[in-house]
């Protein structure tokens, strides 16, 4: 079992949380890191999940995801403070749970450094993006309960290691409709009215972290 790792994986989750909750007192900081996570959640849906699960099931990814971005909209405040809420922490749940069998199986491959990094290097901006998102729908707790689902599931998925291959069959089908879902809540997430240019610059910075990344 990785126990270094994904203890790093958890505690970047918390980590996120005590940065969101940080906000008021260093807003211009906090702007920047914010648009960073942003940017990078972003290029994580676009250029990690969303192409993996078409490649997985096919056109009917896009369609999935087409219909969680549209969801909130249709469905309006029933389903961002109820069914969508639990929807994507669901759905990201879902994707902790891969993320740590991912861990427990590149152990086993003999390559699991850069395999380890990719894992923690977007938990920190999902979690941003997750806490900022809870606070706001199910307040002071929220981010914290965001966070303890994640870290169960990244647990259970190191446990459970390679006994994963049906959960991975069926994730991408219900990974689509959150990546959807979680592209509609970060461009409809709170802007920082204090600081709204250093968040932009942090946008244009995470984007740009995120695009060159997968090349490195």
């Amino acid at each position: 079992m990785p126990i270094l790792a994904t203890s790093i994986a958890i505690l970047i989750l918390f980590a996120g949380v005590l940065l969101a909750k940080s906000e008021a007192k260093t807003p211009k900081t906090m702007a920047v890191i914010r648009g960073i996570a942003q940017g990078l959640v972003a290029t994580l849906v676009i250029g990690h999940v969303l192409p993996e699960s078409v490649e997985a099931i096919g056109p009917a990814a896009i369609v999935l995801a087409v219909i969680g971005a549209l969801a909130p909209l249709i469905l309006g405040d029933k389903l961002s403070s109820t069914g969508g809420v639990t929807m994507v922490v669901a759905g990201l749940s879902l994707h902790a749970l891969l993320d740590g069998a991912v861990l427990a199986l590149a152990v086993t491959s003999g390559d699991s450094q850069p395999i380890t990094v990719a894992v923690i290097a977007h938990r920190l901006p999902l979690a941003l993006v997750l806490a900022t998102w809870l606070q706001q729908s199910w307040g002071d707790r929220g981010p914290w309960l965001g966070a303890i689902a994640l870290s169960v599931a990244t647990v259970a998925g190191v446990l459970l290691g390679s006994g994963m291959e049906l959960i991975a069959s069926a994730g991408p089908w219900l990974i689509a409709p959150v990546g959807g879902m979680l592209l509609h809540v970060l461009f409809h997430s709170r802007k920082c009215v204090a600081s709204p240019h250093f968040q932009s610059a942090g946008l244009i910075a995470g984007l740009a972290v995120g695009l060159i990344i997968p090349h490195v």
